[in-house]
């Protein structure tokens, strides 16, 4: 479950706290609605943050998993 949430919010790619933070201002203090995943990622952060502490990582292609 971890490392499938690592897989589609890489952190290579932008997602992390920071972003997290960004989000959770976005529909706070702006009022603008989060896409399914943004949703999704903030709502499952601290899966999401178990999962890179436990190093998963995006499987190479033609793997059937990383770990």
């Amino acid at each position: 479950e971890h490392p499938d949430l690592v897989r589609r919010y890489p952190p290579e790619a932008g997602w992390g706290r920071e972003r997290r933070e960004t989000l959770a201002h976005t529909t706070a203090v702006i009022g603008r609605s989060l896409t399914a995943a943004e949703r999704e990622f903030v709502d499952r952060f601290e899966d999401w943050e178990r999962g890179v502490a436990e190093g998963a990582r995006p499987a190479p292609e033609g793997t059937a998993d990383s770990r």
